[in-house]
């Protein structure tokens, strides 16, 4: 009989031992989900529009585009941090990456479309 109480004994130790590692894994788990919620809501949003090049200066762009079907201006903000890939001007087919900051469009990425050829006309 002494035999069955030590293994009683065992048991709810080791029962007791799990339900402290358990709950010691589950406030783990929903520390880490709530740093995951915080850091998503300040993580900015990285939007893109394509469109043609409607005036650019060191730190203004405005872009033509279609937006559902009617046609509109958006202008861009351009920072020291704004990559430029290609050169950029006037007419150019582009396209800008960007976030919202402070109710702005803040330009991140600046990409040139490459110019199409201009295609000739086969004369028979």
């Amino acid at each position: 009989m002494e035999s069955g109480k030590w293994l009683a004994l065992v048991a709810m130790l080791l029962f007791a031992a799990g339900g402290v590692v358990a709950s010691q894994t589950s406030g783990t788990s929903q520390t880490k989900a709530k740093e995951s919620a915080t850091t998503s809501k300040t993580a900015t949003t990285v939007h893109h529009e394509m469109g043609t090049v409607s005036s650019v200066t060191s730190n203004e762009l405005v872009l033509d585009h279609t937006w559902k079907g009617k046609a509109e201006k958006t202008k861009f903000t351009l920072d020291s941090d704004t990559k430029e890939e290609g050169n950029v001007a006037q007419d150019d087919h582009v396209t800008v990456y960007y976030h919202m900051e402070k109710g702005e469009r803040v330009a991140t990425e600046l990409k040139a479309m490459a110019a199409k050829p201009a295609t000739e006309t086969k004369k028979s």
